[in-house]
């Protein structure tokens, strides 16, 4: 009886060219999957940054070996900047010379040292808006002479235009072509119940793209007249209790106080005293000038007083001032009229004086 021999088969120890074919394979896995962990990645916070701007790069990583970072900043494809670094993150100031202008391509590339990893983001360059260099506020009285500089900024240096609208009447806008301009002119009288009024001016800058728009505080003040009142009148004044002139025609002195608006000081208007007839009024003083004090505040306020007498003519006793008489001896009620030169709407006296000749001797 004889045996049959069992086959084995082949030999499972491994042979050099296996375990060759074994390490090219670990160490290929090493380079894809360095410590094994994952691979490497950057992102910029910004994508359309301006010519100022600070672009930030930010990587993330799982490498579990050494973390040493390599930052190259390119400009149109040129390196401009390079940090080595551990730091996660890295900046690329754009305002420096030579970082990048309008319409420029900024790209960062970062490499991992211990595994030559890369990775790389890239944005580009918008174009900057200009900015109007701050000013004061617009604030005027009629008949201002005025002048206001006003100037802006471009980040990429082009050529700025500017334009006003809504200005007050009298002003305008002159622009130099060379990222300044002008508002002149003399302040004009403006329409309006009301002397002051504002204005909803805009004043635009552009470098024909963007714009920039500044709106200041406007208000223009006309000159006008608030209130006129006669002074010290004797409770009682009426036509049946008037206030009697001296009987020998010498004169008596009245006051009256002007209260107003849109004065800068120095600013005339006049003033009439006039019989308030029915059917004509007689005038005693005729656009007689005065000159305000200098105005206070934003609307040029001004008060003031002003004096005027009146006196009997001879032989008639007619109640008269140096510009006519009033043709009675017991005229209706007097008043005080005022006006400025810059048009301003005319105020009448919000209290008269009623007048009569003495009782003869």
């Amino acid at each position: 009886m004889f045996s049959i021999p069992r086959f084995r088969g082949p030999s499972r120890k491994p042979t050099r060219r296996h375990m060759d074919v074994r390490l090219g394979i670990e160490e290929l896995e090493q380079r894809v999957n360095p410590g094994g962990s994952g691979g490497i990645s950057v992102a910029l916070d910004n994508y359309e940054p301006k010519t100022n701007d600070l672009l930030t790069a930010t990587v993330t990583t799982s490498y579990q070996g050494p973390i040493v970072f390599r930052y190259d900043w390119k400009v149109n494809g040129e390196i401009v900047q390079t940090n080595q670094t551990a730091n996660y993150t890295d900046t690329f100031d754009l305002s420096q010379p030579g970082n990048g202008d309008k319409n420029d391509n900024v790209e960062i590339f970062v490499t991992l040292l211990d595994s030559q990893q890369t990775a790389e983001d890239e944005a580009n360059v918008i174009n900057s808006a200009p900015v109007i260099t701050p000013f004061a506020d617009m604030i005027f009285i009629e008949g201002d002479e005025v002048y206001i500089a006003l100037a802006a900024i471009d980040a990429d240096f082009d050529n700025l235009s500017f334009s006003a609208m809504d200005l007050p009447d009298g002003l305008s806008l002159t622009d130099n072509y060379n990222g300044t301009a002008v508002i002149s002119g003399v302040l004009g009288h403006h329409d309006g119940e009301e002397p002051t009024k504002q204005f909803p001016v805009r004043i635009i800058v552009t470098d024909g793209t963007d714009n920039d728009e500044a709106n200041p505080f406007c208000q223009a003040t006309n000159f006008a007249i608030s209130t006129l009142a006669i002074d010290a009148v004797p409770a009682g004044n009426s036509w049946a209790a008037p206030v009697i002139l001296p009987a020998n025609h010498s004169q008596m002195n009245f006051t009256f106080t002007a209260t107003g608006v849109g004065a800068r000081g120095g600013t005339e208007w006049y003033w009439t005293v006039f019989e308030h007839d029915f059917l004509f009024n007689d005038l005693m003083w005729s656009e007689e000038t005065a000159t305000t004090p200098p105005g206070a505040g934003n609307n040029g306020a001004w008060s003031m007083q002003v004096t005027f007498y009146l006196f009997l003519t001879q032989p008639n006793n007619y109640v008269a001032g140096p510009y006519e008489n009033s043709g009675e001896t017991n005229p209706d009620i007097i008043k005080v009229k005022g006006e400025g030169f810059y048009g301003g709407d005319w105020r009448t006296s919000s209290n008269g004086i009623f007048v009569a000749m003495a009782t003869p001797p």
